[in-house]
């Protein structure tokens, strides 16, 4: 069995981004751990982006697993629009979020996201409806399916040094 784990692709420079090719769900994992970083260092929203099928809520449940490693059951929130789940180690709980089916950015003040924001983790697939509402230190993924069926996980955050 090959050891794969995630590259770094820094041909886009001078970009902001960082940009991770992920050939494995073991390789998506890894990068969502990494993401695990920043809410030691105090930042507490994520936006995902990408099209259907791209991987968000895969990235999702990884992220939540690596927060608390009891958590098993992590599934998109399209219907619900959110999903509340309890962290471990003293965290706040983990709020995840499906904005797909939002019709207007008033829905954000029903979804009670807004208060999440200032107690909570957030997570959030499907944001742009709501991107004036994200908090300016927002951490933004986006998750790309390549030609070869490899993941492109680009992140841009306002301190990449936690990686």
């Amino acid at each position: 069995m090959e050891n794969h784990s995630p590259t770094i692709d820094s041909s886009h420079e001078p970009s902001p981004l960082l940009n991770f090719v992920c050939a494995t769900l073991a390789d998506i994992k890894e990068v969502a751990g990494r993401m695990v970083n920043f809410v030691a260092a105090g930042q507490r929203c994520f936006a995902l982006y990408g099209d259907v099928g791209a991987g968000k809520t895969t990235f999702t449940k990884y992220f939540i697993q690596h927060l608390n490693p009891d958590t098993v059951d992590v599934t998109s929130p399209t219907f619900s629009l959110v999903q509340i789940y309890k962290m471990s180690n003293g965290l706040p709980d983990l709020w995840h979020a499906d904005c797909y089916r939002l019709k207007s950015q008033n829905e954000i003040e029903e979804l009670g996201l807004e208060d999440a924001f200032s107690s909570s983790i957030v997570i959030i697939e499907w944001p742009n409806i709501i991107e004036k509402f994200l908090p300016r230190n927002t951490v933004k993924i986006y998750i790309t399916t390549r030609p070869d069926n490899t993941r492109n996980i680009k992140i841009a955050a306002p301190a990449m040094e936690f990686l």
